[in-house]
């Protein structure tokens, strides 16, 4: 049995998800207890992405690189065939041509549009836990990136198999799972908990 689902929703989910994960593992680390008001407050909220903000991208790449991939291509291979082709091709126009985290994002979302769709919402996403607020599932709902399907590009819709779908979605969750419990461990040595990334971007904290 197979559901066809929207990428642009599924994208957008997917980018709400791990800035969700990544805000309320750091502020479990750093706040404690169970003071629900204070872990959603404007300025607590704002401090902490003001002291992650370079580290956010890595993370952001380690975690949806992969889902990207599982959401566009049949299979593993059919993304690296695409990978080598594409980055072989810009080895020969321009020699000194070394891969990014946003050419393996870009080839990840397959298709242009989905990558301008999954960079509006980083940057969405991004924008709301600077201003120190945790969206809702209403206000994302409303405002998500709603991209334009054409009948004839099959990477801007995709069919999932129900029980792969399944299997994914425990694969992802317990990736985000390890992740937010590595990231309350580092913060509870140190409520700075400032971390190096391993990003080649500009320390921006902003995918461009």
């Amino acid at each position: 049995m197979s559901k066809r689902i929207n990428s642009y929703q599924a994208v957008a989910s997917f980018v709400r998800g791990f800035f969700e994960a990544y805000a309320r593992g750091i502020m479990d680390a750093v706040v404690g207890g169970d003071d629900f008001q204070k872990k959603n407050d404007p300025k607590e909220v704002k401090q902490m992405m003001l002291e992650h903000y370079g580290e956010v991208n890595q993370y952001f790449f380690d975690i949806m690189f992969s889902t990207l991939v599982r959401l566009n291509y049949k299979s593993a291979e059919e993304a690296n065939e695409r990978m080598k082709k594409n980055f072989e091709s810009m080895k020969q126009a321009d020699p000194t041509f070394e891969p990014t985290m946003l050419d393996y994002l870009r080839i990840a979302c397959k298709s242009n549009q989905l990558y301008k769709a999954m960079e509006a919402e980083y940057k969405r996403n991004f924008t709301w836990l600077l201003q120190g607020k945790f969206t809702t599932l209403e206000e994302h709902v409303r405002d998500y990136t709603h991209g334009r399907l054409f009948k004839s590009q099959s990477t801007l819709s995709i069919f999932l198999s129900i029980g792969n779908s399944s299997t994914f979605s425990k694969s992802a969750c317990s990736r985000l799972s390890r992740f937010s419990k590595a990231r309350r461990t580092a913060a509870s040595k140190s409520k700075s908990c400032t971390f190096k990334t391993r990003s080649p971007l500009s320390n921006t904290g902003a995918l461009l």
